[in-house]
Order: C-alpha cells, then structure tokens, then sequence
C-alpha cells in the first residue's frame, strides 16, 4: 500500500504546502552567526505552536527560504505573520540580554570609578579641614 502524504480533518484530506520567502526590513545582512543558530530552532517552536511543520528551510544573510505546510483552518499570512513577528521579539530579547551583561560590565566600570572619585572628594576635604584647623591653630598661638 501507498502512504500519503496528505493528512487529515474530520471532514477532509489536505496537503497544504508553501515556500515562503521573507527579508529583513531594508534587506540587511543582519542573519549570521548566533541569530542564525537561534532563528532555526525559534522558526520550528513558533510553527509547531500554530500546527505547522517546517519542511524545510534556508537562512541566507539577508533573506530566509521556508518550505512550511500549514493546515487549512490557517491562512499562511497568519502563520508567517506570527513566526515573523514572535521570532523578532526572541531575537531582540536574547540580544538584550547580551548587550545588558555587556553594558553591566561598562557601568561596573562606571560605578567603580563615581566610588573613587567621591573617596577622593572626601579625602580631599578632608585634607582642607585639617589644614584649615592646623593655620587657624597656629595663628592663635
């Protein structure tokens, strides 16, 4: 016997596949290295959470190649429209996050630096306490 590769609703057999093209606004190159390890792996959660299955898939450095089957009861501007949408706010998170461990280490550097600068005031007028008090001592004598 043959197997299909269409599957099934209660009420009919559908086989809905599409190849998908989508770019970065402004067709940057922004698609490489550690996005494009993360994209992969958010592309599949987010079209399994609409019942789709990536079939297939490319990410080129400016654009993405989708082969995506998606059942009937959703149109495919939804589905992109979420993977797309969805996958960009991933993205942006993990990359906050990034930048925020980075820029923590930038204003411990800062913070660092306030502390020694106000020790220094301190010191400093301290210093023209003392002096003050040692003149001020000194003339009365």
């Amino acid at each position: 016997m043959q197997t299909s590769s269409y599957e099934s609703l209660s009420h009919s057999k559908w086989g809905c596949k599409y190849h998908v093209v989508f770019i970065p606004k402004g067709r940057k190159k922004v698609l490489y290295g550690k996005i494009r390890e993360f994209l992969g792996q958010i592309f599949h959660e987010l079209g399994a959470q609409r019942g789709s299955k990536i079939l297939e898939g490319h990410l080129v450095v400016d654009h993405v190649h989708m082969l995506i089957r998606i059942p009937p009861k959703y149109s495919v501007s939804e589905v992109i429209g979420y993977i797309k949408g969805k996958s960009a706010i991933a993205v942006a998170r993990n990359l906050e996050a990034e930048q925020e461990t980075s820029m923590a280490k930038v204003f411990g550097l800062v913070d660092m630096r306030c502390q020694l600068l106000d020790i220094m005031r301190n010191r400093s007028k301290h210093m023209l306490s003392v002096k003050k008090s040692t003149i001020a001592s000194s003339l009365m004598e």
